[in-house]
């Protein structure tokens, strides 16, 4: 890890994505094994002016789990707040409720130092914010989502006027959000209303990626089969695990939008950001607009999707083609 990069990122997610200003209460949450990201964050947004803390806790068990009590009563205090942990908080209770609050907040899911390396956050996420609303309204007025690979992908969904969820890496007015650096747009579909087939040749997060596809059948919503090799076997023992029938309902239809990402590093946020890629969140779904709660949430990531809202085509070969 460079130190240069780290200041260089702290820089970014500060002054470029969350416009951090004197006197205002800015908040550091992350895990023990991001603890040195935590204080360079802290350290620059006291170059701002700011008044920085930070918070440190041990790691958590899955992506979508709250940190501890202490966390979430400062984090609904706070101005502006970077959540930097391993096991993702972004879709959890603690980030919705502070959010709630107005805090502002940029979450770095499955973060760690190597992170701050990587070109994806070397972006334009002002730029991408005009490509992200685009896909988004399209999908907030869509009625059919259809989605195909040659992997095996084939599914239907019906969408409901639910709200997208821009992912955009910014969060400068009170009570926005996003995760940083995996840009995305996504949407709840309505329940019940998911049939098809997914077969996921990318990565299954968390899990990794796979050692050969892994088909997940799909009725009214629900995975009802997994089939595939040892990723699927992994795959399967996990959803069993958490003995939620709910972890198996879909609660997200997000694609990636950040041409920075690489696919194949081991980072969540570049893996299910990457220009052109797909992904089937399930389990807990309160952050879509989905009434499902559950213990954690997953992410299913395919590569090279066509996709079509309504019958116009929006994405193939990764390529936008609106």
């Amino acid at each position: 890890m460079s130190l240069k990069n780290l200041k260089k990122g702290a820089e970014i997610i500060l002054k470029d994505c969350m416009n951090v200003g004197e006197k205002e209460n800015l908040l550091i949450v992350s895990d023990f094994e991001n603890k040195k990201v935590a204080e360079v964050l802290a350290e620059y947004g006291k170059e701002l002016g700011a008044e920085a803390a930070v918070v440190n806790f041990f790691k958590r068990s899955s992506h979508g789990e709250n940190p501890p009590e202490p966390a979430i009563s400062a984090l609904c205090r706070a101005d502006a707040a970077v959540l930097a942990a391993v096991y993702s908080l972004t879709n959890s209770a603690a980030r919705r409720k502070a959010v709630e609050s107005g805090t502002r907040i940029i979450s770095i899911p499955d973060c760690s130092e190597e992170l701050f390396d990587s070109s994806a956050l070397d972006v334009d996420f002002k730029e991408q914010k005009k490509i992200i609303d685009k896909i988004g309204n399209l999908m907030t007025e869509g009625k059919t989502i259809s989605v195909s690979s040659e992997a095996g992908t084939d599914f239907t969904a019906e969408l409901c006027g639910r709200e997208s969820v821009k992912q955009t890496g910014l969060a400068d007015k009170a009570g926005s959000w996003s995760p940083f650096p995996n840009i995305e747009v996504a949407v709840g579909p309505d329940v019940g209303t998911l049939n098809g087939i997914f077969v996921v040749d990318g990565v299954i997060i968390p899990g990794g990626y796979v050692d050969r596809p892994v088909e997940i059948e799909i009725q009214q919503g629900c995975i009802t089969e997994i089939k595939g090799g040892r990723s699927a076997q992994k795959f399967s023992k996990l959803l069993a695990s958490f003995n939620c029938e709910n972890i198996y309902n879909i609660v997200e239809i997000g694609i990636g939008c950040n041409p920075n990402s690489e696919f194949g590093k081991g980072s969540m946020g570049e893996d299910e950001s990457k220009f052109g890629t797909l992904h089937l969140g399930i389990g807990e779904g309160n952050s879509f607009g989905v009434s499902n709660t559950a213990p954690a949430h997953l992410d299913l990531v395919i590569r090279k999707p066509r996709v079509e809202i309504d019958g116009r085509l929006i994405l193939a070969d990764e390529k936008l083609q609106i």
